[in-house]
Parts: structure tokens; C-alpha cells; sequence
């Protein structure tokens, strides 16, 4: 028979997560958004689509920066308790919380943590779903502070990248006004993009915590997918141009 804690044991509920989550990101890297150049012709204006995923590395670091927050925010917990203090929470053997605001606070990292069946010491349905609600938010806005500090910290995407990227499009641009005018654009947009790509990443790297993944890796699972699939964007682009 078929119950919760087999599906979970044997690994085929983290299969599942795995490949949804590897189809997922293939999406999220092959999007892209369009950005309007002037000056291409005489009252007209190029559109040119921009990999959506051109900031991933920015995510990747930003995400272990956020991941850090929370850690030293648990470690400010343990230390409280093992003092005796336990105005903030009670932790079990393992350094789990268990109760008190350090319990809503702590990530999610296994499906141990938040689907009763399985959950060493049982909580109620709402204060799973207020911990899951409150984690992810905090991860999420973590992320994005992060990734907005080293935006803030860097110049960005520079130009070289700029004509990389019209290279591999087989735009006829060749002024530097028109490149200028390209980084211009995209650094106008950028905000957006990465609250909305850290929105996108840090949900699924919470879907492969929940549900579990193969190796149990969400992180190294999400970079390797991205630089695997980078390298095969480079190798198809190489492999047509000498063509």
C-alpha cells in the first residue's frame, strides 16, 4: 500500500520535485524580456531580447548571503536556550526549534519538518502553515536585499557582456551609442528582473527542501542545472555560427 511515509522513504516523491524542478528552471533560462534601442533606424527602434537569467550568478550569491542570515539568526537562538533562556524558543537534541518564534523563523529543509505524518514532534495545521508562510517570506526578502546590495556594489552588466550578447543574437549593432544605449536599458530594468527571479528561484528552492530532492543538494541542485544549461546555450551557439 502505498502511504506518505514510503513514498517519502522510497525517494519517488523527491524524483518527482527533482525533474519538476530541473523542467522549471530549463523554462525560467530560456525566457527573456525585449528591450527597446533607439536610434537602430530613422524613426524606428530595435527590439532585442535579453536573457531573462543574465543575473543568475547574482542570485547564487545572494541566496547563500540570505541562507547565512537565517543561520546566525538560529545560532542567536541556540545560545539563548542553552543558557536556559528560553524566551525565543525551545530546541530539541538535534538543534531543531520546537516552539516559539525561533520555530516560525527556521527554513524549511525536509519534508520531516512540515507534513504531520512525518514530523517528530507535532504541531498544529495553522502554525505549519504560518512557519512555511513566514520562512519563505524571509528567505525571499533576504534574497532580494542581498541581491540589490550587490547591485549596488557592482557596475552591473558591462558593455563587453553587452556585445557578447548581440554577437550571439546576430544583431547587425556595431556603434557604441547603440551598446550604451542597450546597458542603459538593461540596467533601467534590472530591479525588476531580480526581485522577480529571486521570487522564482527561492520557490523552488523551497519546493526542493519540502519535497525533497535526489542527493538531498537544493542549492548545488539549482546551480548545476543553470551552468549545465549555460554550457549548452554556448556549445549550440558555437556549433551553428561555424556552420
Amino acid at each position: 500500500m502505498l502511504t506518505i511515509d514510503f513514498l517519502f522513504a522510497s525517494g519517488i516523491i523527491a524524483l518527482i520535485a527533482t525533474i519538476a524542478v530541473f523542467f522549471a528552471i530549463i523554462y525560467v533560462e530560456s525566457m527573456r524580456f525585449s528591450v527597446r534601442v533607439p536610434g537602430f533606424r530613422r524613426r524606428k527602434r530595435l527590439l532585442i531580447p535579453v536573457k531573462f537569467v543574465y543575473f543568475t550568478y547574482i542570485f547564487f550569491i545572494s541566496l547563500m548571503f540570505a541562507l547565512d542570515i537565517l543561520y546566525i539568526i538560529q545560532t542567536i537562538g541556540k545560545v539563548f536556550y542553552a543558557r536556559g533562556i528560553a524566551i525565543l524558543g525551545t530546541y530539541d537534541e538535534w538543534g531543531n526549534a520546537e516552539s516559539g518564534i525561533m520555530y516560525f523563523l527556521q527554513p524549511i529543509y525536509s519534508p520531516h519538518d512540515w507534513i504531520p505524518a512525518l514530523m517528530e514532534t507535532p504541531h498544529e495545521p495553522w502554525e505549519i502553515a504560518l512557519r512555511i508562510l513566514i520562512s519563505t517570506s524571509m528567505l525571499i526578502v533576504a534574497t532580494i536585499l542581498s541581491a540589490f546590495l550587490w547591485i549596488k556594489l557592482t557596475e552591473g552588466l558591462e558593455e563587453k557582456d553587452i556585445m557578447r550578447m548581440v554577437r550571439s543574437l546576430s544583431l547587425p549593432i556595431r556603434k557604441d551609442f547603440q551598446i550604451k544605449a542597450i546597458k542603459r536599458q538593461i540596467d533601467r530594468r534590472i530591479s525588476r528582473i531580480l526581485v522577480l527571479e529571486c521570487v522564482i528561484f527561492c520557490i523552488l528552492y523551497e519546493i526542493l527542501n519540502m519535497f525533497g530532492s535526489l542527493g538531498n543538494v537544493s542549492v548545488n541542485l539549482l546551480l548545476a542545472v543553470s551552468i549545465a544549461y549555460g554550457f549548452y546555450e554556448e556549445w549550440m551557439f558555437w556549433a551553428f555560427s561555424e556552420r
